[in-house]
């Protein structure tokens, strides 16, 4: 069992011209965005628990973050909480975990009517492909989003699905659970 607990803070100053980007939670749609001017004030934290239930390994995670921009008047609250679950796990046959994850994005702008939210329900599974010492998987994840707001920061509420198939490498030495 291990429990890892984080925070931070950042507090960038002069910025300008820039656009606070609402993207959707797999793909890089545009859903809408701001601007985000002055500085910026943020806060984070996150946790992350991992132990074993029965003979199967199993992770919980989540962040939470706060950002104020004060020239344009916004505010961003946002964060993610993730279960992944893995179902088997040998040399030879490689290993099985499947992941729920749900994210969110809670953003207010002094101008606008009301915040807009962006909501996204993530589950995938991946795959890690047989192998003594390297990483090589297969990663598939289906997103639900669903985005509500004012005209003001989003172009439009809608809900949609997106799909993403990836195939991860990494040359660093991978040891099993």
């Amino acid at each position: 069992r291990r429990l890892t607990v984080g925070a931070g803070t950042d507090h960038t100053r002069a910025i300008y011209e820039r656009t606070f980007t609402l993207v959707s939670a797999i793909g890089a749609e545009q859903l809408g965005g701001s601007s985000a001017t002055g500085n910026k004030l943020t806060f984070e934290g996150d946790a992350a628990y991992s132990s074993v239930l029965g003979t199967h390994p199993y992770g919980l995670e989540g962040e939470v973050m706060f950002s104020d921009f004060s020239r344009s008047l916004t505010d961003v609250f946002g964060g993610y909480l993730q279960l992944q679950v893995t179902l088997f796990d040998t040399p030879g046959h490689g290993d099985f975990d499947p992941c729920l994850r749900y994210d969110f994005v809670h953003r207010e702008l002094e101008a606008a009517p009301r915040a807009a939210i962006q909501q996204a329900l993530r589950a995938g599974i991946n795959y890690n492909l047989p192998s003594a010492h390297t990483f090589a998987s297969v990663h598939v994840e289906y997103a639900l989003n669903q985005v509500s707001g004012p005209p003001d920061i989003i172009e439009r509420p809608r809900t949609f699905g997106e799909v993403r198939i990836e195939l991860r490498v990494r040359a660093v030495r991978f040891v099993r659970h």
